[in-house]
């Protein structure tokens, strides 16, 4: 006789994924970008940053996916790790995926993920998949449409600096819903306008300068 296992007296709880943010950050060039993008990278604990200008010199920078492992097993906890070798994005996007509730920054994000063709398959992954890693995700580059259309939007933070061009403020203008073409292009230094799901709001950074 077929006996019926007996059912729990508490439902399985499933595991919920971890919660994760994907910043989408435009602006011509000195407006704040890096600024906004060091502070955010100052409060995260887990971090590796696609850095191809070397940026961010306050960053140990490494040279192979065999370093970068070394130093994340020596550091599970906290790390702060840049990359300027584009080659490796790939590799370190299959790496980034396996720390939990890290964070990936992605500097001159067009050089990686350009306009047209699909993205790197492991970074389709990351920005679809990866909230289940808990792996957040901020991408900085100048104008939003020499970014891939598909990635650049994704987010749940808009994220924009001065901008003049047309194009980039009408791309800004229709994905959100919000006529701002005055205020984005009469931001000052270090002015932005964060846009995320429940409205905008123009904000200023504070404090001195992050290196």
């Amino acid at each position: 006789m077929l006996l019926k296992k007996e059912a729990s007296a508490e439902p399985r709880k499933l595991k919920k994924p971890f919660e994760r943010d994907i910043y989408q950050i435009f602006g011509q060039t000195g407006t704040g970008k890096s600024q906004f993008t060091k502070r955010k990278i100052k409060e995260a604990k887990r971090v590796l940053v696609i850095d191809p200008q070397d940026e961010y010199c306050g960053i140990q920078h490494f040279d192979s996916i065999d370093e970068i492992k070394e130093h994340i097993e020596k550091n599970p906890k906290v790390f702060r790790i840049g990359v300027s070798d584009l080659r490796l994005f790939d590799e370190c996007c299959d790496l980034i995926a396996c720390c939990p509730s890290s964070l990936l920054v992605v500097e001159e994000s067009q050089r990686v993920i350009p306009p047209t063709g699909r993205p790197p398959e492991s970074f389709e992954d990351l920005i679809y998949r990866g909230r289940h890693s808990g792996t957040s995700i901020l991408l900085v580059a100048q104008r939003p449409t020499t970014v891939n259309i598909a990635v650049r939007s994704q987010w749940n933070y808009l994220i924009s600096f001065r901008q003049t061009e047309r194009r980039d403020i009408g791309w800004i203008e229709d994905v959100t819903g919000y006529e701002i073409e005055e205020e984005i292009r009469n931001l000052e230094v270090m002015e932005y306008i964060e846009i995320n799901r429940d409205g905008y709001e123009k904000k200023k950074l504070a404090g001195g300068f992050v290196k």
